[in-house]
C-alpha cells in the first residue's frame, strides 16, 4: 500500500472510532448487553444543567459536568463490548483470573471449569482445607465433635429426628479439572477427611457423608462448571441420603428412586454460573437448567412426615421440592452464609417450630470454617 493509501486509510479507520459509539447508542446497539457489573450503572441526569436546584453558579455548573461525565463514562457506546472483550481474552486466552477467589480450571468438552476459593473472599474454608495445608487442631477438632453429639442429645431428648449433611464442594467431588496446582497430593487429608473420621458418619446416628454417593453418581452432571453450586442431578443423591437417614431412625419407606423422578430441560434461558458472574464475564455459553418431575403422591400411597425444620445454605434449595414430597410442612428458620461462624439447634428452636424432623444443612466450605 502507498503512503497515500495508507494515510487515507488510518483516517478513515480514526473517524469509524470516533463515531462508532455515537452510532451504537443512537440504534441500541450493544454487544455483550448482558455483561453485569454488579453495580447500576449511572443514571441519565435529569436536566441539562444537572439535577442540582437553584440557581445557575459555578459550583452548579461543575456538578452538573460531573454528573453527566459519570453518565457517559458509565454508558457510552461499546462499552460493554470493549470490557468484555477484555475479560474474555484475559480468561480464555491468557488464562488469568479477574477475581482472587474464582480459580480458573481446565477445558473439558469444550467447557471450562471454575472453582471457587472461599478463602480468598473470606467466605468460608478454600483450597487450603482440601490440600491439607491447614488441618483441623486437635481441640477444634474434638470441640466441632462435642458440638455435633449435644445437637444429637438435644434432639433425642425431644424425640426428633436429625440429620447433619454437608454438601462436599465442587473441588472434592470434581478434582480432576481443577489445574496441576490444586490437584491434592497422595495422602492429604481435607479438613472433611478429619471430621467424619471424629464423628463416625452414619445414617442411623443421622450424620451423612455424601461424598462417596456422589462419586458413584458422576455418569450425571452433579456440578456447574461456571458456578459453585451442585445441580438437580446432584440435589436428588442428597435428597436420597437425607429421607433414607431419616428412615433408619423410625422405620419409614425409604426415599424414592432414580427411576421415579424425571428431568427435562426447564426451556428458559441458559444461567451463567456465579462464579463466571464474579469475573463478569459475557455470556457465551451459560448453564442449562432441568425441570424436576416428581410421581404423584396417590400412586405411591406412602405416609408424609409431619414437620421438616430445615437450617441450611443456598444449597438446600434444590432439596426444597423433595421435602415438599415427603413431610406435611417444611420451614427454612435461618440460612447459612458468608460471614456466619456457628449455628445451633436450641431447645428455644425446637420449642417455637415443634418440627417432628430436623436437618441441618451446610456446604463442605461453611461447615469446616
Amino acid at each position: 500500500m502507498r503512503p497515500r493509501h495508507a494515510n487515507i486509510a488510518l483516517v478513515l479507520l480514526f473517524a469509524i472510532l470516533l463515531v462508532a459509539p455515537t452510532v451504537v447508542t443512537t440504534f441500541h446497539i450493544e454487544p455483550f448487553a448482558s455483561l453485569s457489573e454488579k453495580r447500576p450503572p449511572a443514571r441519565r441526569p435529569s436536566q441539562l444543567l444537572g439535577s442540582a436546584p437553584g440557581p445557575v453558579t459555578a459550583a452548579s455548573l461543575l456538578a452538573a459536568a460531573q454528573e453527566w461525565d459519570r453518565y457517559y463514562t458509565d454508558n457510552f457506546g461499546l462499552r460493554k463490548f470493549l470490557a468484555g472483550s477484555y475479560r474474555a481474552f484475559a480468561v480464555h486466552v491468557l488464562n488469568t483470573s479477574l477475581f482472587p477467589a474464582v480459580v480458573i480450571g481446565q477445558v473439558h468438552n469444550g467447557v471450562q471449569w471454575y472453582y471457587y476459593n472461599g478463602s480468598a473472599n473470606d467466605d468460608g474454608a478454600g483450597f487450603e482445607s482440601l490440600l491439607g495445608k491447614n488441618p483441623y487442631t486437635p481441640e477444634e477438632l474434638a470441640l466441632t465433635a462435642e458440638n455435633v453429639r449435644k445437637t444429637q442429645e438435644l434432639l433425642r431428648r425431644n424425640g426428633i429426628r436429625f440429620v447433619l449433611l454437608v454438601v462436599p464442594d465442587k473441588q472434592t467431588v470434581y478434582p480432576e479439572y481443577l489445574p496441576p496446582r490444586f490437584h491434592p497430593p497422595q495422602g492429604a487429608r481435607s479438613r472433611l477427611d478429619q471430621f467424619w473420621t471424629a464423628t463416625h458418619a452414619g445414617e442411623s446416628q443421622g450424620l451423612i457423608d455424601l461424598r462417596d454417593a456422589l462419586l458413584r453418581a458422576k455418569g450425571e452432571p452433579l456440578y456447574f462448571p461456571s458456578d459453585t453450586h451442585w445441580t438437580e442431578f446432584a440435589a436428588f443423591q442428597g435428597y436420597q441420603a437425607v429421607i433414607n437417614a431419616f428412615r433408619a431412625q423410625d422405620g419409614g419407606p425409604p426415599a424414592l428412586a432414580r427411576s421415579d423422578v424425571a428431568f427435562i430441560p426447564s426451556g428458559g434461558p441458559p444461567v451463567v454460573g456465579d462464579c463466571a458472574g464474579l469475573m463478569g464475564l459475557p455470556v457465551r455459553r451459560g448453564e442449562s437448567l432441568y425441570k424436576l418431575i416428581l410421581p404423584g403422591r396417590a400412586a405411591f400411597g406412602r405416609p408424609r412426615g409431619k414437620k421438616l425444620l430445615v437450617l441450611s445454605d443456598s444449597f438446600s434449595i434444590a432439596l426444597d421440592p423433595y421435602f415438599r414430597f415427603e413431610f406435611e410442612e417444611v420451614v427454612v428458620v435461618a440460612s447459612i452464609k458468608r460471614g456466619a461462624r456457628q449455628m445451633h439447634v436450641t431447645q428455644e428452636l425446637l420449642d417455637t417450630h415443634k418440627p417432628s424432623a430436623v436437618l441441618l444443612e451446610s456446604v463442605e466450605r461453611y461447615w469446616t470454617m
